[in-house]
């Protein structure tokens, strides 16, 4: 899936945030560039981010990293129990 050597992955905020998340979660390498330009512009700004699945949790740390201090983060886990 990621591509540690890709010369772009190195430059992006949000590969970066990825990488210092203390918990893994799942991206695909594509995913980052994606994330970069659709929310670069939210960096630091004071936000609310629901994440819809959260599996282990991994990704929590990650968009924390990646907009900074001030995200007020909601975060959904649906268990298949719950159907």
């Amino acid at each position: 899936m990621l591509n540690h050597g890709d010369k772009d992955l190195n430059n992006s905020v949000s590969y970066n945030a990825f990488l210092n998340s203390p918990y893994r979660s799942m991206k695909h390498s594509t995913y980052f560039q994606v994330y970069d330009h659709l929310f670069s512009n939210y960096i630091n700004s004071e936000i609310t981010f629901v994440e819809i699945g959260v599996l282990n949790g991994g990704s929590l740390f990650f968009w924390q990293d990646f907009f900074w201090t001030r995200l007020k983060n909601y975060r959904y886990r649906f268990e298949p129990c719950c159907k």
